[in-house]
């Protein structure tokens, strides 16, 4: 004997025009959308629009694409990374201009004590990277711009 069985599950959009549980139904899909994407803070605004919009073209795939195309900053993992990036960058500067690893900074010789990886640095050494990546966003913003982007799954 075989059984057929098909559930009718409701979208992020109204299914009538004097439906109100949608709005329910997008704050879970949001929540979701949030902690699958590592975001911690949404901006209230931001998420009073997505809730109360008319209809989302592609329903919650729209919503999703909103998510992640939106960054008001980076999250601890992305800041992370940037600031190793931010580090890699400059040590492969200071090593073009001439610049060699040593024990003590000597300016007349061009050795520096923090020519290691990001990994070797200090915590307190790692903060100074991670202060400028966190500042990052903020910046760009500060002059009319933001950041867009997609977010790449990653074990934080």
């Amino acid at each position: 004997m075989i059984f057929l069985c098909s559930i009718d599950i409701a979208g992020s959009n109204p299914r009538v025009p004097y439906e109100k549980s949608y709005i329910l139904r997008r704050a879970l899909l949001l929540r979701s959308f949030l902690q699958r994407n590592h975001i911690d803070a949404v901006d209230k605004n931001i998420v009073d629009a997505m809730l109360h919009v008319p209809q989302y073209l592609h329903g919650a795939r729209s919503m999703e694409t909103i998510i992640k195309q939106s960054i008001e900053r980076f999250t601890d993992w992305q800041i992370e990374a940037v600031a190793e990036r931010i580090h890699e960058v400059w040590t492969q500067s200071k090593k073009a201009a001439g610049w060699v690893y040593g024990t003590i900074c000597d300016d007349e010789k061009k050795i520096y004590p923090l020519l290691v990886s990001y990994d070797e640095l200090t915590e307190a050494e790692k903060d100074k990277d991670r202060a400028i990546a966190g500042n990052i966003v903020p910046l760009i913003a500060s002059v009319g711009l933001r950041v867009c982007g997609t977010i790449q799954e990653v074990d934080p």
